[in-house]
């Protein structure tokens, strides 16, 4: 609803529904955000994301160019969500399958990050790197070619300065639940 919209690399209307949002294919189709990582300082930062189906295969949901101290990073693959927040260490949560909900990383300060999954904060002690200018990108990972696609299903995406995961889950997770009851 802010800032510059979305490049669309192979989506078609068909991968679009408005009441569960956009679907991936974990081959092809991606959407570069238009917004540089290095557009928030380095130790005041979030990326957040609603998704809306309970079932993926692994993928990234979303990141930017990998390689460096500075990698934004949240993927799923073998059993695992895996956040990486300007820095190469990551915070991953260990679990039996895919789920649906918010999910998201917040930095307010150099020496640790919080992600949030399943209603809860957990933090992760992590030094930040100086982030790359990289575009960041949704459904796909560049290193430096284009891989690691996804086909989860996104509702919403949120990037930008630090915020209370908490409160941003509370707000976007009712806003799904009210769109859900409202859209046939």
């Amino acid at each position: 609803l802010k800032g510059t919209a979305p490049t669309n690399f192979n989506f078609v209307s068909g991968d679009y529904n408005r009441k569960t949002g956009l679907v991936g294919n974990g081959s092809t189709k991606y959407l570069d955000s238009n917004r540089k990582n290095d557009s928030d300082p380095r130790n005041n930062v979030h990326k957040a994301v609603y998704i809306s189906s309970a079932s993926h295969a692994a993928g990234t949901i979303y990141s930017t160019s990998t390689g460096d101290p500075g990698y934004e990073n949240f993927e799923y693959f073998s059993g695992s969500y895996r956040f990486l927040s300007r820095s190469t260490t990551p915070q991953q949560l260990r679990i039996s399958a895919t789920a649906a909900g918010f999910y998201g990383h917040s930095r307010s300060s150099s020496t640790a990050f919080t992600t949030r999954a399943f209603l809860t904060n957990q933090n992760s002690i992590s030094t930040s790197g100086a982030p790359n200018s990289s575009a960041i990108t949704l459904y796909a990972r560049f290193t430096p070619a284009l891989n690691f696609l996804s086909n989860a299903r996104l509702s919403f995406y949120s990037l930008g300065e630090s915020l209370d995961l908490a409160l941003l889950d509370a707000r976007v997770t009712q806003l799904m639940t009210d769109l859900g009851n409202v859209i046939p």
